[in-house]
């Protein structure tokens, strides 16, 4: 378990510094990313962790319900979303601002339970997802004009049954890797294997 400190003059009165415990990191993709405005984020236990060391400055996400199991920033990284991990009932992905630690959307799929990666298209428009459960399904969100707050399910596949940690989108295709895979993904007609 990785532990770290917080400096106490970056939290605000309303913040407790017991909100701030422990992570397991092995299980977390991508632990730590770099936001606009010089930002630090990561995920600890349950809160994302939005920290400006040159400001002295820090907020919090804390819309999840148990850890954290993926983060992805958006390429201009005005758009954060994160996911939990626990596998146990359907998870919430949240899509946030990271100026402002204030949602922007949420995406659920009754199929979906746990996030083990997630990452935005180059374009924005776009949210790929790995689930953490048995099949590592994968699910693509859609932003309608860019608004996530009308975001649809435009594709989902059955990713295997090897654990899948990565995923990442190319100009025309979806990949993601795991321990023993690596696959090339296809959008037409629907979400598949390209051969």
């Amino acid at each position: 378990i990785w532990r770290h400190e917080i400096d106490d003059r970056l939290l605000s009165e309303r913040q407790e510094s017991s909100v701030i415990d422990a992570v397991d990191a092995t299980d977390i993709c991508c632990t730590a990313l770099y936001g606009c405005a010089d930002q630090i984020i990561f995920p600890t236990s349950g809160v994302c962790l939005v920290m400006n060391a040159k400001r002295s400055t820090q907020n919090l996400f804390q819309r999840h319900n148990s850890q954290i199991g993926a983060v992805a920033t958006s390429s201009s990284r005005q758009l954060v979303a994160s996911g939990d991990s626990c596998s146990d009932f359907p998870t919430t992905i949240w899509i946030w601002d990271p100026q402002t630690c204030t949602e922007i959307a949420s995406l659920s799929d009754s199929r979906l339970r746990g996030v083990s990666a997630l990452a935005f298209s180059p374009d924005e428009n776009r949210l790929a997802c790995v689930s953490s459960d048995e099949n590592h399904r994968i699910f693509v969100w859609t932003a309608i004009n860019g608004n996530w707050s009308n975001a649809y399910l435009s594709a989902y596949s059955l990713g295997g049954h090897e654990k899948i940690s990565f995923v990442q989108f190319t100009q025309t295709q979806l990949i993601t890797a795991g321990r023993n895979n690596i696959n090339f993904w296809s959008f037409a007609p629907n979400l598949s294997v390209s051969k």
